[in-house]
């Protein structure tokens, strides 16, 4: 758990700098504002879905395993989000190619 900690500190440490880098300084405001009203969504909308998960199986482990499940759906995403970015220069420099060759 202390390892979980440090790492959802380090991660709000660097989070403005992350938007910042990725979309630009002009939009931190709104990918920012975004960001939170999606995250308060997922608070008030999982913490009782959870709960009502561990009242229907009377097992906390299921409704842990649920929540570690979700947390490694998002770590993959993120894993790929590398590939899908190579995936995206590819096509901008073959489509700038293509531009290129029908200049006359």
């Amino acid at each position: 758990m202390a390892t979980y900690g440090v790492g959802v500190g380090a991660c709000m440490g660097i989070y403005n700098i992350v938007i910042i880098d990725v979309m630009g300084e002009e939009l931190l405001a709104p990918v920012f504002g975004t960001s939170s009203f999606c995250t308060a969504i997922g608070f008030i909308c999982l913490g009782p879905l959870i709960g009502f998960i561990r009242d229907v199986t009377q097992s906390y482990a299921v409704s842990m395993r649920i929540t570690a499940g979700m947390l490694l759906m998002s770590f993959l995403a993120w894993m790929f989000m590398n590939v899908a970015e190579k995936i995206d220069r590819r096509r901008k420099a073959a489509k700038e190619r293509e531009e290129e060759e029908e200049k006359p």
